[in-house]
């Protein structure tokens, strides 16, 4: 499954997969620590989008003065991802910086977004084992959220290499996915157990 139409709109499923994965990671946190998430997260998410679209201008300057409109209908590529992942991380830690409470949601929202992310889209690419897997991943990060156990860096960090496992069930460890994994695994790590 790799694109859905709606009427005359074919839009990629991923977009859909990871825009479900913001509400539904939103919804199970606010379930988890029985507080609202904070903004933080719909403005980074559109610090991503905004500038891995626009790093199609960066990219291709040529062909956008030639074609304007070509902005409406391209991206920047995988180039274009790690800088919206730049921005992104760029943006947090500035936030953090001015919100400490920011320390703890961080990761934690990050690991529960990439749980339910790959809980998603194996369910679309119906590897229903390895859905479960993650599914029982979101269970467990939730009860230990409630819990708020003395030893939530182990468990934080055994979660983050279980997933990092599973995500290269499918792709390599060198794969985009992997990297954008760890590339926030890293930032969570230093927002939350470095900067506290």
């Amino acid at each position: 499954m790799s694109y859905l139409e709606i009427g005359r709109i074919t839009i990629p499923a991923i977009w859909i997969i990871v825009i479900g994965a913001v509400f539904i990671s939103s919804f199970l946190y606010r379930v988890a620590l029985k507080e609202k998430v904070g903004e933080w997260v719909s403005n980074a998410f559109f610090t991503y989008i905004l500038v891995w679209k626009l790093s199609y201008i960066l990219f291709n300057f040529s062909l956008v003065s030639q074609m304007p409109l070509s902005i409406v209908y391209f991206n920047g590529g995988t180039k274009g991802h790690f800088l919206g992942i730049l921005a992104v991380i760029i943006y947090v830690i500035v936030v953090a910086k001015k919100k400490p409470r920011l320390y703890m949601e961080v990761p934690y929202f990050l690991l529960l977004f990439f749980a339910t992310y790959e809980f998603m889209n194996n369910i679309a690419n119906e590897n229903i084992i390895i859905a479960i897997l993650f599914l029982v991943i979101i269970i467990i990060q939730i009860v230990l959220h409630r819990k708020k156990a003395e030893w939530m860096r182990e468990a934080f960090t055994l979660l983050f290499v279980v997933q990092l496992l599973l995500v290269t069930i499918n792709d390599s460890i060198f794969s985009i996915k992997a990297f954008t994994f760890i590339g926030f695994y890293l930032l969570s790590m230093w927002i939350k157990f470095f900067r506290e």
